[in-house]
């Protein structure tokens, strides 16, 4: 006997081990199965509410991403665009269908970035004030609002009378035809707008590009009723400055917006955006011991011709550039001579690993008109070309483009307007593919023959680039001349953001631009959320790194003893079929990058376990996914991971090879149904009204179809009962001990 039990003791030792193997082993396996780079780390469920048989579905992914050393160019759009102060044409006339001037646009913000404080926000005119509305002896510096706060009636300085004395199908201005007058209007306060496009003036529904792009109801008069809500009152932003008269306003213009306010705009957003991304890429060289380096290329115009014409119109950016007696130079970084002229400057940052020069820097960037993507893409690639031979052989590079308006390659600057000669992809396609092309191949033009001299195009000629004579590729022409034909590549990934873009149109150029049009391009709404600097950072500093799983989406069957209810919706998240035909989870991950526990990308879905599953004998455990082969439905035992159950993710890894990972189906316990037992009790003995009658108490026999009914044991009597069932017990045990020690005393 006791040689038998040693036996089971080693042997349940030894399951004991095999098991603890078996579990690491397992985990192991499981972190590094075919060295997967994104996973499914938790599929789990459980009831949310037992009684209804509702239940929660949990699925987490994680992915990991790979640092290495990498140069970086940040290529940043300057544009006017950007800037909330920025006044495209402050005197615009606009015309009808029939190319009839019908408005003048006095004193108002065209194509500029409103106020994206989401506090803030601008009121919209609702009609005219009428006489008996105008408070008596009036202040025109204050708001009147009436009693429920619906309706608000403000001074404007500047408000447009058309009188049409233009002759039928004329378009040239021969007289004037609009008056300006001052008057008093009435705002809607029931519905105020945060606006995050572009100041407009009024556009029909048009094709351009082939695509129908969609009318546009003018927004540019909402830059007068510019309000924040301090306490229960209201605070006017808008002022209006008769001193300021650029591009045309001769009235003055509308100044909607003060920073000292809480203001900010699209420069603002993404000049924080660029620090973030420069502090978090250069910290990586502290905590992987990397080489990061990083350069800055902000584009408009070009440098070389734009001081000039900030010397010629200093009141262009009067509130940028404001003259420091002190320092003997311009706010934002631009020097001057003892005369007070602009000296020739060079806006970019070279090549630094260290954080705060980038961001001194680029506190002194300021914006200007045009978005020459040619120019931008051109000291990029001259940028590139700067490194080390070290550098050029170990470290790869990316090209971050960002922009918010459309390509606007442009010519030699002028006062009239820094005039662009062409919107077309042919004179930006050229360094793009430089960029992007074999560092033993010489990119040459290819595209309208229009611009077939593109590489030999430089200073004022047009179209023109502006990388250096260095780089460039000369072969001899059919005359015996040398002429340039080309650069070589460089081998570098390009990776663009569309931030804020008022048109898919231009979306789909950068996404031309880009290394690969879907992995290497980030698109960010006008919104709310897209506009602030921290997206905007986080998404580019996603966009450059590399994941561990790309194009990741997640496929779950939902099996055939549950459902999603109606109704669900969750974010990225696709439910595909019908309850009657079957359910699949379809969870849109995009990129996954390695996250901490509580970080992880996560989704919740809903379960219903079937009417017709739900009455059982005994514990039952209903798999949460359609499992191959028929699961065991009495162990608790999850599914296999191998490929024909359970959630799959489907992903690219780093090398872009396809992969799939699948983990496990939880299931769900079931249990029997419990019925209370009924205890009939009468209150009362008919042969003795005074003492109660003994209750009946049924329990329940081997056969479930039946029970045994006993009476109750009286309170008086039960000492009594318990001393005979003790009794009763003992006489059971000594009877059994008995014929035990019979059969061994026959054994033997």
């Amino acid at each position: 006997m006791f040689k038998t039990k040693k036996i089971f003791l080693q042997c349940a030792i030894v399951a004991v081990l095999l098991c603890t193997v078996f579990v690491f082993a397992s985990n192991s396996v499981q972190a590094n199965a075919n060295k997967h780079t994104a996973m499914i780390t938790e599929k789990s469920a459980e009831w949310s509410n037992e009684a209804n048989y509702e239940a929660d579905l949990t699925l987490k992914v994680n992915g990991s991403q790979f640092a290495k050393s990498q140069d970086v160019v940040f290529v940043l759009d300057r544009s006017g665009s950007m800037d909330m102060e920025y006044i495209q044409e402050g005197n615009m006339v606009e015309l009808d269908a029939s190319g009839n001037k019908t408005q003048r646009y006095v004193g108002s913000h065209v194509a500029s970035s409103p106020c994206l404080n989401p506090d803030h926000f601008y009121f919209q005119k609702k009609r005219d004030a009428e006489p008996n509305e105008i408070p008596t002896d009036p202040d025109t510096t204050k708001i009147y609002p009436n009693a429920d706060n619906t309706e608000m009636i403000v001074y404007n300085n500047q408000e447009v009378t058309i009188k049409a004395r233009l002759k039928a199908n004329s378009t040239t201005d021969t007289e004037d035809y609009a008056s300006v007058e001052a008057k008093w209007v009435v705002l809607d306060m029931t519905k105020p707008v945060n606006h995050y496009h572009l100041f407009a003036h009024n556009q029909p529904e048009r094709l351009s590009g082939g695509k129908v792009i969609a009318a546009v109801d003018g927004t540019y008069n909402d830059a007068a009723y510019h309000f924040k809500k301090v306490g229960d009152s209201y605070e006017r932003i808008s002022t209006w400055d008769t001193t300021d008269t650029r591009s045309g306003a001769s009235e003055g213009l509308w100044d909607h917006a003060d920073e000292a306010k809480g203001c900010y705009d699209r420069w603002l957003e993404a000049k924080a955006a660029v620090k973030k991304f420069a502090a978090e890429l250069l910290k990586q060289n502290e905590t992987y011991g990397l080489d990061n380096k990083i350069s800055v290329v902000p584009f408009s115009g070009r440098d070389a011709t734009l001081y000039n014409f900030l010397n010629k119109a200093k009141t262009l950016q009067k509130e940028y550039l404001v003259n420091s007696q002190q320092s003997g130079t311009y706010d934002y970084g631009l020097d001057i001579d003892a005369s007070g002229n602009i000296l020739p400057y060079d806006s970019k940052v070279n090549w630094t690993d260290d954080a705060t020069t980038v961001s001194n820097a680029v506190d002194k960037l300021f914006t200007t008109a045009n978005t020459d993507y040619v120019y931008g893409l051109s000291e990029a690639y001259n940028m590139i070309q700067s490194r080390t031979d070290k550098a050029k052989e170990e470290k790869d590079v990316t090209v971050i483009l960002l922009s918010d308006g459309k390509p606007d390659p442009s010519g030699n600057q002028t006062l009239a307007g820094l005039t662009a000669f062409a919107n077309r992809m042919d004179t930006i396609r050229p360094l793009a593919n430089a960029i992007k092309g074999s560092t033993d191949e010489v990119i040459k033009y290819e595209g309208d023959p229009l611009f077939a001299n593109f590489w030999n195009s430089k200073t004022t000629a047009r179209p023109r680039h502006d990388v250096l004579d260095e780089h460039l590729v000369s072969e001899l022409d059919e005359n015996g001349n040398s002429v340039y034909v080309g650069v070589y590549g460089t081998n570098s990934r390009i990776l663009t953001v569309g931030y804020m873009m008022e048109n898919e149109l231009y979306n789909d150029q950068l996404r031309e631009i880009a290394t690969d049009p879907v992995l290497d391009h980030i698109q960010l709404d006008a919104n709310a959320q897209d506009s602030t600097s921290g997206v905007l950072a986080d998404k580019v500093f996603e966009g450059f790194l590399t994941a561990g799983g790309r194009q990741a989406v997640l496929r779950d069957t939902i099996s055939k003893y549950y459902y999603i209810p109606e109704g669900v919706n969750i974010p990225n998240v696709e439910i595909e079929g019908t309850k009657e035909t079957g359910q699949t989870i379809v969870w849109t991950i995009g990129n996954i990058f390695e996250y901490t526990e509580a970080e992880q990308p996560t989704i919740t879905v809903p379960l219903v376990l079937r009417e017709e599953y739900r009455d059982v004998e005994k514990v039952t455990y209903y798999p949460t996914n359609a499992d191959n082969p028929e699961p065991d439905l009495y162990t608790p035992d999850r599914g296999v991971d191998d490929g024909d159950t359970g959630a799959k993710l489907y992903y690219k890894d780093p090398a872009g090879d396809d992969r799939i990972y699948t983990i496990g189906t939880p299931k769900l316990p079931v249990k029997p149904k419990v019925t209370e037992p009924e205890i009939p009790v009468d209150p009362k003995d008919p042969k003795d009204p005074e003492e109660p009658k003994d209750p009946i108490i049924q329990l329940p026999s081997k056969d479930t179809t039946s029970t045994t009914v006993l009476p109750s044991v009286a309170a008086g009597d039960r000492t009594k009962a318990s001393t005979l069932l003790l009794i009763g017990g003992l006489s059971l045990v000594a009877v059994a001990m008995l014929l035990s020690r019979r059969r061994q005393v026959k054994t033997k």
